[in-house]
């Protein structure tokens, strides 16, 4: 049998660098040499010295390996090792034989010159020519850590500038030392401040047969971890491994140094110097870093401009290949994922025979195949020890689901597609799922999985809460202004609290406020998490109709106390305008606490229309007289309101009287005062509420954060198109432009008689008009001195109607002075004008003085599909026409077979039979 030969590519001549992929060569293309079992140390010397034509006599060769390493699922990185003896020879053809996919080996070849005693000679490389590079050294020679070579060093040379391309260029330094000296070496990617402090450097410096891979233990438990176990690493020789392992740890403890540390001739003890003094030590040559991330010893923060040598990436192990020994993975869930994963895609399954943190094992349940895994302290991974493989066994019967595709696997395929959309529905995630694996899992298996997806990607549910108080306290420091009240119950364990509720509003909503209608919608929505709760939410109008979030608040439910405490929290801490005006549906919660706050100040309550013409509909059951109850609610003047209201008494006597239990200026434009501002609905806080949903099912440190997120980008958006408005020349916005410009139409055709010019009183009669529904032909009085119309246009929008537009036109004055400051684009910009700050990152925050806060466990979810959408009513748009989803069994609503009544009943007949 022909001896099987090893093929070593031999790299000289460049410079050793790294990339996110590890060390590689640059330079000339490397040298080819074979090289087969038995050969010694000594030998590849030779070798090498005469594959490169270097006189052995004058030379001393070292050679560094670039070791191939990889943690499952990552990719192969490579590590640069040091190789000196026969073990280290051994241990490369070991690693060759052992791992599939590699067929050869790199050696990185650095030469230092050999001199005797004090002697000073050149060593003239292979390459030489015009370009050709020298080393000079005294006694043992201080390499450079980035090249295998030196560059041109003389005693007359240390300050003169070498002209290269036309500009000067100091050469680097190198020290001379005599062989008397104690000279340690220092390993290439070490630092002074390494040596000061041995655990940072066990945590910065990577051994590569130590695999000290900075994964699941800190710098200490590595160093306490080094290799006592003699056991195969990487499926290479034993005792090679340990030997290596063994001398890599005596260089570190030999206090290495490198070409940026200065040795005083004197003696052996070194002291690093900073900065060269050439005035006091004129013979002492320093080497400066040319950035200052190259002195913080980590591969990461070394860049280079020049684009990286790009080499193939080997990937040892997918789910198409099979499992061999030696195979090494991150933990135990990474282990386990790829076992699942091989299982799927043959549609195989196994049981588990052994499984603890250190250990597990797994058995196919009709044929031979089994796997077994260890955790080894040697290197912190998990390495496979025993193999039998492939299965010998036929494939088992296809089935819409797979054993081995649990809530573990699915969460963490779905993990990114959760991160990116809360919101994403189960069957959207199922049709995923069977895109990749051809397998549609069960809804509840998805939706746990989906759950764990939210908890991995935000975070824990439980910690939120500990994290909550550090985050607002970190918002309030960099936001001025802002409002955070916490409301919490004592613990049983000391310095702990209950959460109970937090009202939170920002600085910015605060300040903007001011500039906005004095009217404000509440409304709340719970929450879907794992732990019940609900979200009250406050917000406004500004000049263009548009939303303007101003404060939330979490609780634990809606009711008297909870919506009063949330309106004080408003009242106290955000705004306290005097007649401020609150549109809210008609819980009983907030009516109580409205009743409450109205009484202590000039606050005004008024009801969403939509929900009392729902109301009336549930109470009477008229759709048609529902239609008719919007009409006397929109009807600004008292004339077509008592109109409509006529009709429904007409129709409905219990209709009647349920709207005579209902004050009319809670509902009504025509008695309403002008305090709504012309807001007639809660469907801006609503609609918020849907913006808000893929936060609802969210921890709630992520919930908040969101919220102020959110704002951030609306004011920027907001503030930036109010300011083009303004550019573009506009002094209003567009929803009061609007509405201006259509009642201006119909001024030209009214007439206007003057009663008082004093006063400000006038006359206004409008035309005939055939195709009105009130035949037009009416009179209306203007009073400008007031800001009134009998028509109660202007009263109700704060916008001049056609009757005052054709005063002003009269009279020869701009009408456009009457319109409400809130509409002026001015008051636009500066609602948004006020600027979030942003809010450092975690290690910057300081420490809240609050206590450790726990979530309140009576809150905590029952397990179970939770309901993630609100009850629905004849509100929803076409909601009647709609087919409610019936029981499979049964085919009535309300349930599905999993509930259904006589599926129960069912079950007990069956066991009376038996």
């Amino acid at each position: 049998m022909a001896e099987k030969l090893y093929i070593f590519l031999i790299h000289f001549g460049g410079i050793i660098k790294h990339d996110e992929k590890g060390v590689y060569y640059e330079g000339p293309p490397p040298s080819m040499l074979p090289l087969s079992r038995g050969f010694t140390f000594e030998d590849l010397c030779d070798r090498v010295a005469s594959t490169l034509h270097i006189n052995r006599e004058n030379s001393k060769l070292t050679f560094w390996y670039r070791f191939p390493f990889q943690c499952h699922p990552h990719p192969v990185t490579y590590q640069q090792v040091l190789v000196e003896d026969d073990n280290g020879v051994n241990a490369i053809l070991d690693m060759l034989d052992s791992q599939y996919g590699f067929v050869g080996a790199e050696l990185y070849v650095d030469v230092e010159p050999i001199r005797s005693h004090r002697d000073v000679f050149p060593l003239r490389y292979a390459n030489e020519g015009p370009s050709a590079s020298f080393s000079y050294s005294h006694g043992r020679h201080f390499h450079d850590t980035h090249a295998t070579h030196t560059g041109h060093y003389s005693e007359d040379a240390v300050h003169s500038p070498i002209n290269i391309g036309g500009a000067d260029y100091h050469a680097p330094y190198t020290h001379v030392a005599t062989e008397d000296q104690h000279v340690p070496y220092r390993p290439m990617n070490t630092s002074d401040a390494d040596y000061d402090n041995p655990t940072e450097h066990v945590t910065q410096e990577t051994t590569c047969f130590e695999f000290e891979a900075q994964y699941n233990q800190t710098a200490t438990q590595r160093a306490a971890n080094t290799p006592n176990d003699t056991h195969c690493i990487a499926a290479t020789t034993e005792n090679a491994v340990h030997t290596l392992s063994e001398r890599m740890r005596a260089m570190d403890n030999d206090g290495q140094v490198d070409d940026d540390e200065v040795l005083d001739d004197a003696g052996d003890e070194q002291e690093p110097i900073n900065e060269p003094n050439h005035e006091s030590s004129p013979g002492m040559a320093f080497h400066q870093p040319s950035s200052l991330s190259f002195s913080q010893n980590t591969w990461d923060n070394m860049t280079d401009p020049t684009p990286p040598f790009e080499k193939p990436t080997q990937s040892i192990w997918d789910s198409t290949q099979e499992f061999y020994v030696g195979l090494l993975f991150a933990d135990k869930d990474e282990l386990q994922a790829a076992v699942k994963h091989y299982h799927i895609k043959r549609n195989q399954t196994f049981s588990v025979k052994e499984s603890d943190p250190a250990c597990w094992s797994v058995r196919c349940k009709h044929c031979s195949w089994h796997l077994r895994a260890c955790f080894r302290a040697t290197h912190g991974l998990f390495e496979v020890r025993k193999y039998n493989g492939p299965h010998t066994c036929t494939e088992s019967t296809l089935t819409q689901d797979h054993e081995q595709l649990d809530t573990h696997v699915i969460e963490k395929e779905l993990r990114d597609v959760v991160k990116n959309d809360p919101t994403i529905k189960i069957s959207s995630l199922q049709q995923t799922l069977y895109n990749k694996f051809q397998y549609r899992p069960s809804y509840f298996k998805v939706w746990e999985a989906k759950e764990k997806a939210i908890g991995r990607a935000f975070g824990d549910w439980d910690k939120s809460y500990q994290l909550l108080p550090k985050w607002l306290k970190a918002l309030t420091d960099s936001n001025p202004g802002s409002r955070v009240i916490w409301r919490t119950m004592l613990a049983n364990m000391p310095g702990c609290a209950i959460f109970d509720r937090v009202f939170w509003a920002f600085g910015p909503s605060i300040e903007g406020f001011q500039h906005c209608r004095p009217v404000i919608s509440i409304d709340g929505t719970f929450l879907y998490g794992k732990y019940k709760g609900t979200l009250l939410i406050a917000s406004s109008w500004d000049g263009e109709n548009k939303l303007f979030p101003l404060a939330f608040a979490i609780v634990e439910k809606e009711t008297d106390d909870s919506w009063y405490w949330f309106l004080r929290c408003i009242q106290i801490n955000v705004t306290n305008r005097e007649g401020l005006c609150v549109i809210s549906d008609q819980h009983p919660g907030i009516m109580a606490a409205m009743e409450t706050i109205c009484q202590s100040t000039r606050w005004y309550h008024r009801f969403c229309l939509r929900h009392v013409a729902s109301n009336f509909n549930q109470q009477i059951g008229n759709k048609r007289l529902k239609a008719m109850v919007m009409w006397p609610d929109m009807e600004n003047q008292l004339r077509k309101y008592q109109i409509t209201r006529d009709r429904i008494t007409q129709l409905s006597a219990d209709g009647e009287k349920y709207l005579e239990d209902i004050p009319v200026d809670k509902w009504t434009l025509a008695h309403d005062g002008g305090h709504r501002y012309g807001a007639m609905t809660t469907n801006l806080s609503e609609s918020f509420n849907g913006i808000l949903k893929s936060a609802r099912n969210l921890p709630i440190t992520v919930l908040v954060e969101l919220t102020y997120y959110r704002c951030v980008a609306y004011f920027s958006d907001r503030y930036t198109k109010a300011r083009a408005e303004v550019t573009a020349g506009e002094r209003i916005t567009a929803y009061a432009k609007n509405k201006f410009n259509k009642w201006e139409k119909k001024a030209p055709k009214h007439s206007v008689t003057v009663f008082s010019h004093e006063d400000g009183l006038f006359e206004v009669r409008t035309p005939i008009n055939p195709n009105s529904a009130y035949r037009g032909n009416h009179r209306h009085e203007v009073n400008l001195r007031q800001n009134t119309c009998s028509c109660r246009k202007w009263q109700v929008y704060k916008i001049p109607c056609s009757h005052v537009i054709a005063v002003c036109k009269y009279q020869g004055i701009s009408a456009m002075r009457y319109i409400d400051r809130c509409y002026h684009l001015e008051e636009q910009v500066a609602c948004y004008a006020p600027r979030f700050r942003m809010v450092p990152d975690s290690v910057h925050w300081n420490e809240p003085d609050f206590l450790v806060l726990y979530p309140n466990v009576k809150l905590r979810r029952e397990k179970g599909r939770p309901r993630t959408t609100r009850l629905r009513n004849e509100m929803d748009e076409g909601a009647e026409h709609q087919p409610r989803p019936l029981c499979s069994l049964c085919r009535q609503e309300g349930h599905n077979k999993r509930t259904c009544p006589t599926r129960t009943m069912a079950g007990s007949s069956s066991g009376q039979t038996e």
